[in-house]
């Protein structure tokens, strides 16, 4: 009876050991540096190949979104550097926004109706709908 009772004690106390070592190994993951973000023309590349794959474009038109995009990541990269804090670019959001309208007149005249209309179609089913996470 005392060997049963000494292996049940024994069971109980490695799983909890083990459910320790598994929270230090988590918490260890956790505490990783970042990856280093893609450079603008890999996030265009990206963009493209997606496109490609989505909307069925021939060649000429996957160059011409990755034209158009890398131009809209440039652009927005400069207003990022010209205005560095949040509210800085809350304040100029119309510059934000002219930016994004300039991209989708470009992506208009590259895709045909029907591959825009799928485009357009993709981007609402994109946009997050419900309420805002909440800070820590």
């Amino acid at each position: 009876m005392k060997k049963v009772i000494l292996l049940f004690v024994a069971l109980i106390g490695s799983s909890v050991a083990m459910a320790q070592v598994k929270t230090e190994v988590n918490s260890a993951q956790t505490h990783q540096p970042k990856q280093q973000q893609a450079s603008k023309e890999e996030r265009a590349e990206q963009f493209a190949g997606r496109m490609l794959k989505e909307l069925n474009l021939t060649p000429e038109q996957k160059n011409r979104v990755y034209a158009a995009k890398l131009d809209q990541i440039t652009a927005k990269e400069g207003l990022d550097a010209q205005y560095t804090d949040k509210e800085a670019q809350r304040a100029h959001h119309a510059e934000y926004s002219a930016v994004q309208e300039s991209f989708d007149a470009k992506m208009k005249t590259i895709l045909t109706a029907d591959q825009y209309q799928k485009w357009q179609e993709k981007k609402r089913n994109n946009k997050v709908v419900g309420p805002a996470p909440k800070k820590k």
